[in-house]
Formats: C-alpha cells, sequence, structure tokens
C-alpha cells in the first residue's frame, strides 16, 4: 500500500513506499504522489491477460448514455458547450475574473464551468455565455434517418 509501510523485512519495499511522498510548493507539507513499482505494474498486466474471455463492447458515442444517466443528452450538450467556452477563454487568454466579467457570472461560476461542474447551468445558459463570447449558436432541427430509434440532441463545434 503505498504511503504506508507494509510489514515486511525487505529494506526495498520500505523505500519504494517512501518514495511515493513528495515535497509541495508549501514548505514542511509531504504530498502523496501515485507511483507504481514494477512489481505492482507487473502483477496488474498479468491480471489483464488472464481475463482473456473478456467481451469488448462498443459505445454509443456518449458516455452519459454508456453509463446508463437518464438526462445523458442533455449532459453530453452541456458538456459540448462547456468545452467550446473553455476553448474560447483559454484562445483569448481570458483571466476567470476577466471572463466572469464578459460573461455576467461571477468568478466562482467560471471556476466551475472550467472544470466542467455542470450541475448550475442550463443548455440555455451556456449557450448565452457562447454569444457573450462573440461566438455565434446555430440550432440546426432535421428529420431523424429511419435506423435510429430515436431522435437525439447533438452539439458541433466548428
Amino acid at each position: 500500500m503505498i504511503g504506508n509501510f507494509v510489514d515486511d523485512s525487505s529494506h526495498a519495499a520500505k523505500r519504494t513506499d517512501a518514495r511515493a511522498y513528495s515535497r509541495s510548493t508549501v514548505p514542511g507539507r509531504l504530498l502523496m504522489r501515485a507511483q507504481t513499482t514494477t512489481r505492482s505494474a507487473m502483477a496488474s498486466r498479468d491480471e489483464m491477460t488472464d481475463g482473456a474471455d473478456t467481451a469488448i463492447t462498443r459505445g454509443t458515442g456518449n458516455v452519459f448514455a454508456d453509463l446508463g444517466y437518464p438526462d445523458a443528452d442533455e449532459r453530453q450538450t452541456k458538456l459540448r458547450l462547456a468545452h467550446a467556452i473553455k476553448t474560447v477563454i483559454a484562445r483569448r487568454r481570458l483571466t476567470q475574473a476577466s471572463a466572469a466579467a464578459r460573461l455576467g457570472a461571477s468568478q466562482p461560476k467560471v471556476s466551475a464551468l472550467a472544470n466542467y461542474k455542470l450541475e448550475g447551468f442550463s443548455v440555455e445558459r451556456l449557450m448565452t455565455f457562447l454569444t457573450a463570447l462573440d461566438q455565434d449558436v446555430e440550432i440546426v432541427i432535421r428529420n431523424k434517418p429511419r435506423s435510429r430509434p430515436a431522435g437525439r440532441i447533438s452539439v458541433v463545434a466548428a
């Protein structure tokens, strides 16, 4: 276990665990960081090859639908809109405070958006943010193909 010394007489095992600690930028504070040892990496690789009968299932293209979320289309739409907003902010090299001023939101809201914490945002609000950043948002409605059982919502960033 990383960070805890295992009751093992091997000095090398204790030294490997001790290397899991590294200095942070704050003086006197230690942080744990993940570090795989050769022994644990080899064990993981062996475990993966033991299950050769494992089936691989192709995803739908919407990770939220694959995970069974009932509002998968809305979550995917919000995610793509947030990604477009974050891309524009990064391309313009705006700080969160200056982006917040342009969007008419608070800096903590822009921080939440930048970290894809989208629970407090509606699709409409995210589209409004894009227009505040001088981006056009176009909504296209068309018939679904016969091959698909239901209509869907998709966002395409140009």
